[in-house]
């Protein structure tokens, strides 16, 4: 027996020592696991990219690995594997993130308007997709274009006798191009024709498949949209080659007021001299019935947690935090989300207003919601959209 004992203590001893180590680095590593946050950053501009880490939680306890992610095609079941949280603008990819995400506790999301609120998906900054009217020409026309979709049209038309393009934009733009157009389908047909066109171009491959399919029960199709912008130029609405012109264009014929209104966003319009746009108000879109719901065109920077990591809804916290979000509206010029942040001015803080007041929330322009991850169909829709409209 005693012989037995000799035999088996040593092993037991073994045993309990392997366990033991086992357990201990198991636990380091699932410690070292949990302080570390990984996140990615996809179709993010630098300014953004380098905005956004410099709010992150300053906690020496929390490792925090970066991926910043170009537009393209992207694999979202590697994304799902290797990731925590990922910032990204609205879209069809934080749209199928948010299938498989991690819920949003609702104490974080406690500092932004219910109309943006989000159990799988929260925005953080706020873009917006406006119409800029000239104040003089508002005067001389003695027409609100803001009114109603009437009144716009009607505002453009009167003011033919001063500008000679009382429309811009610029459609060389292939995102600019569609988000007018979908901006347009949103205004005539509310919130219900928008959802439908999105799932239209996810659905089919060309113009001609989709281009006559009903939107909403009284028969607005997207051909309606296209076929008033295929008058305008005849009709002396709109530059006549603005589907090829540039931003660049915008500021030499707005410079030299030739222009009564022009489309664009804000990211954009903080590109163009003050000079400029200091004579110019920006608004949303105006509509056809106000009686309908109504979404605000307006891209925004959302965040999705894609694991159960403490860490990253600490990050997340903060960041919506009333200092943090007048930061990030300070740094990046786009609106914030936090009700009592200070925006970074009166046209960030008037963004912020229409997307709380919306009823049907933020909703993302084509791109992002239909070719986020397919620049050549995108490319290929736009090009027939120019063909059709000449």
């Amino acid at each position: 027996m005693k012989k037995k004992f000799k035999i088996i203590f040593p092993i037991l001893v073994c045993v309990c020592f392997i366990v033991i180590a086992f357990i201990i680095i198991f636990s380091v590593r699932k410690n070292i696991k949990d302080k570390t946050v990984k996140v990615a950053f996809y179709g993010l501009s630098q300014d953004l990219c380098q905005a956004i880490p410099q709010e992150f939680v300053d906690d020496e306890k929390i490792i925090i690995q970066y991926d910043f992610l170009a537009d393209g095609n992207l694999d979202l079941g590697t994304i799902t594997k290797k990731y925590d949280m990922i910032f990204a603008w609205n879209g069809e990819v934080t749209q199928n993130l948010s299938k498989s995400a991690e819920k949003i506790p609702a104490k974080i999301l406690e500092n932004i308007p219910i109309s943006l609120r989000d159990e799988y998906c929260v925005p953080i900054l706020l873009d917006h997709f406006e119409m800029a009217f000239k104040t003089d020409l508002i005067e001389k026309t003695q027409i609100n274009p803001q009114e109603s979709f009437q009144s716009f049209t009607d505002f453009l038309q009167e003011s033919k006798q001063y500008v000679f393009s009382p429309f811009f934009t610029y459609g060389s733009d292939e995102r600019m191009l569609l988000a007018l157009t979908g901006s347009f389908v949103e205004a005539l047909g509310g919130l219900e024709s928008s959802k439908t066109l999105i799932q239209l171009m996810k659905t089919y491959e060309n113009l001609d498949d989709f281009c006559d399919i009903g939107l909403n029960e009284n028969g607005l199709c997207y051909a309606d949209v296209l076929n008033m912008l295929k008058i305008w130029p005849k009709e002396e609405i709109i530059h006549p080659q603005w589907t090829i012109a540039n931003r660049i264009d915008l500021e030499v014929f707005a410079s030299d007021n030739q222009v009564a209104c022009f489309y664009t966003n804000l990211s954009e319009h903080r590109k163009i001299k003050y000079e400029i746009v200091s004579k110019f108000s920006a608004a949303k879109m105006p509509v056809v019935n106000e009686d309908i719901p109504h979404c605000l065109i307006a891209p925004s920077v959302n965040c999705v947690l894609i694991s159960d990591n403490s860490n990253s809804k600490k990050i997340l916290k903060k960041l919506l935090t009333e200092d943090v979000q007048t930061r990030l509206s300070d740094k990046t010029m786009l609106a914030p989300v936090s009700y009592r942040a200070e925006a970074y001015d009166s046209l960030a803080d008037d963004v912020r207003f229409l997307a709380a007041s919306c009823e049907g929330g933020v909703e993302p322009d084509l791109f992002n919601a239909v070719f986020q991850r397919d620049n050549e169909k995108m490319i290929l829709i736009a090009n027939q959209i120019r063909g059709y409209l000449r």
